[in-house]
């Protein structure tokens, strides 16, 4: 064995002993609660021995072996070539570590561009390689200002809802490690984040009508905009909004610290759709849109990737024509189906499907959705897939009253869909009757668990 040799075996091992501690240091970064230690958070590892040992493995084996220096190349991220680790990493830089400090336990404001790339590259994020310590790409001064709750935490990091009389369960989501703002991108791979899905996320899901009339009013916008604030989903489905829809986004932004978004692509607002409410630093969305559902009605959809463990999600926001009219309902139901399945991605991601579905428990079109078949108006309906009741899921709320209308009526529903083996699992589900706004419908919400 040459001493070039043992040299870069050397300092392989250092090398992958310095991003084993820093991966482990990033990893416990949150609270002390969820196993985040103290000398982590006081510093960890420095990223400028990180790439000083990048700097010396790499000039040993570019010395010991051609071969093995070709499958480890550096490239420090340049923005004029459109690289997605250079949008990763300039979040980084000049957002996420005055947000999150305690995410990046070896780096400061200081740190160079290189540093950064180098904790994204040993962290997996990005899609980014090592960098190489010579060149600096020079503009890295600007960015879109996302937020991103910390990795290791069970709870948002932002603002949680006080546990009052008039307010659900808290949310409990899994939140997401060091990512920027996302555009939706014309295709559903996403660079950087991972090709399979690491992990369970926990999420709280919410639909919420709203109720159009007056919404408008100073006191109906800001009631609506704190309720859906206190609810903490990170995915929730709004109906009957109309032009008082950024009145009532600014609030609950304002309201909860989050960095929610509403889907924007297609005939927003148009017809009465569901708009679809995300936590952008918790998922980015790939791609949306709304289909037109017939009877002024619109059939809101969106594919959505959670930034930090990769599950893809499908998200239909509902709100048929009212009551009665299930004939209608039940080819919404059959149109729904068929929107799903122009999409390729159905064979790998699942459906959650909420909203005001104006439909009652025991009526036909909320059977088709929950068992795939009805018979109704002298004729069989099917579905190519089935979805569970989340309100029904859990024991206690078995024979729990469910309204979700002031008149005594259920109409609204969190539908998670039915596979073999399952992909959801539903733990908790509540209805909020005391939220704030003045609608006649009650928001509801579950927590639910998308398995890997």
């Amino acid at each position: 064995m040459t001493a070039g040799l043992v040299f870069a075996l050397s300092a392989a091992s250092l090398l992958c002993c310095a991003l084993a501690t820093e991966a482990a240091c990033a990893a416990g970064a949150g609270p002390a609660a969820e196993g985040g230690s103290r000398s982590c958070r006081d510093g960890g590892i420095a990223s400028g021995e990180v790439l000083l040992l990048q700097k010396h493995y790499s000039a040993s084996l570019a010395t010991s072996s051609g071969a093995v220096a070709e499958k480890t190349p550096c490239h420090t991220a340049v923005e004029e070539e459109g690289d997605d680790c250079y949008i990763h990493v300039k979040w980084a830089l000049t957002s996420g570590i005055q947000r999150f400090p305690d995410w990046y336990p070896s780096l400061s404001s200081a740190s160079t561009f290189e540093e950064f790339q180098a904790f994204l590259h040993q962290k997996g994020h990005g899609g980014c390689p090592a960098p190489c310590t010579t060149t600096t790409p020079a503009a890295t001064t600007s960015v879109s200002s996302t937020t991103t709750p910390a990795a290791t935490t069970s709870a948002s990091s932002t603002t949680t809802p006080a546990s009052a009389t008039t307010t659900p369960e808290s949310s409990t989501t899994t939140p997401l490690a060091t990512t920027p703002e996302a555009t939706t991108p014309a295709v559903t791979t996403t660079p950087g984040h991972p090709a399979h899905p690491q992990g369970d996320v926990r999420i709280k899901v919410s639909a919420f009508n709203v109720y159009y009339a007056a919404l408008g009013r100073p006191d109906r916008t800001n009631g609506i905009g704190d309720a859906i604030a206190h609810l903490g989903a990170d995915i929730a489905v709004i109906t009957e909004q109309w032009n008082e829809k950024p009145a009532i986004l600014a609030r609950a932004r304002a309201t909860s610290g989050r960095n929610y978004k509403f889907c924007d692509s297609g005939p927003q607002e148009k017809w009465w759709d569901g708009d679809i409410l995300y936590d952008d630093d918790l998922w980015m969305n790939l791609k949306d849109g709304v289909k037109d559902w017939g009877a002024n009605r619109g059939l809101s959809w969106a594919l959505l990737q959670h930034r930090e463990r990769g599950h893809r999600l499908f998200v239909y926001g509902a709100h048929p024509v009212c009551c009665g009219n299930e004939k209608i309902h039940l080819q919404n139901a059959l149109d729904f189906a068929a929107h799903v399945q122009t999409h390729p991605e159905w064979s790998e991601v699942p459906v959650v499907y909420m909203g005001d579905f104006n439909a009652l428990e025991d009526w036909s079109s909320t059977k088709l959705y929950k068992t795939g078949s009805a018979w109704a108006y002298k004729k069989h309906w099917h579905l190519p897939m089935q979805f569970d009741d989340t309100f029904r899921e859990p024991r206690a709320n078995r024979w729990k009253d469910a309204t979700t209308h002031n008149s005594g009526a259920r109409l609204d529903y969190i539908f998670t869909e039915k596979r073999n083996p399952p992909v959801f699992q539903t733990l908790s589900a509540s209805i909020w009757r005391h939220a704030p706004g003045g609608s006649d419908h009650y928001p509801i919400s579950a927590e639910i668990l998308l398995k890997r």
